[in-house]
């Protein structure tokens, strides 16, 4: 090998395995980080979380977290302190048919919606966290729930996690229905407020729009946003359209 043209190894070592939670279901538990370096890792259903301050070689004894339905793996480490955690956009858990025809949960007044609930902002270390309700100003995004398609209800914060831009403002990706889409979308929301109000900033061309920039890049699983200027490459998750 000639000087210059170093290859880095990784390595890596397997210890014994910690078992956090006997809980197995998919997609139900996530794991977040703060700027310290502390890692918390989530059981939703049992609404517990555990810590570790070592990467993961040893973990703490089980908290108690905010109220969630679901995996939401979608998260935000901030960088003047904190996390956000994304927790759900339902009151009660539900199966999937149920959900699908059933009311779209929360308010919606001009153009505004309200999540109940949506979001906790976790401390760095894990051990306090706040849980509010969360504002996004969509005006074009439907109001009742559209039965006929995959996709019946307004857009929601589920995959991806969040980034936040030089001047602190926040992106964060969601999917859901615009008036008249015959197919689900992706949006880039974007907030000034550490992740209590939302705005849509942009959106995943639907259905061919030349007026929409990006595209679905995947097709199995959730793809990515690409980048229009100014902004970080794939910065947006959203669920396959074709």
């Amino acid at each position: 090998m000639s000087a210059g043209n170093e290859i880095e190894i990784l390595k890596i070592t397997v210890g014994e395995p910690t078992l956090l939670d006997p809980l197995k279901n998919m997609n139900s538990a996530s794991v977040l980080a703060s700027r310290t370096g502390v890692v918390a890792a989530f059981y939703p259903w049992k609404q517990l979380h555990r810590t570790s301050t070592d990467g993961g070689l040893t973990w703490g004894t089980p908290m108690d977290s905010p109220a969630h339905h679901g995996g939401g793996s979608t998260s935000g480490t901030l960088r003047d302190g904190g996390v956000i955690k994304y927790l759900t956009t339902a009151d009660k858990s539900i199966g999937e048919a149920e959900s699908h025809v059933s009311p779209m949960v929360g308010e919606y007044k001009d153009g505004w919606f309200m999540l109940h609930s949506t979001f906790a902002w976790f401390n760095d270390d894990f051990t306090t966290y706040e849980v509010a309700p969360v504002q996004v100003y969509m005006p074009a995004a439907v109001t009742t729930k559209q039965t006929h398609l995959g996709v019946s209800s307004w857009p929601v914060f589920e995959r991806g996690n969040k980034i936040e831009l030089d001047n602190g403002d926040l992106l964060a990706p969601m999917y859901g229905l615009f008036k008249g889409d015959t197919k689900s979308r992706v949006i880039l929301s974007r907030s000034s407020d550490r992740g209590h109000k939302w705005r849509c900033h942009a959106t995943v061309a639907c259905e061919g729009s030349a007026q929409l920039f990006g595209a679905v890049r995947r097709k199995s699983r959730p793809g990515s946003f690409q980048k229009p200027p100014g902004l970080p490459r794939d910065v947006a998750k959203g669920k396959k359209n074709r």
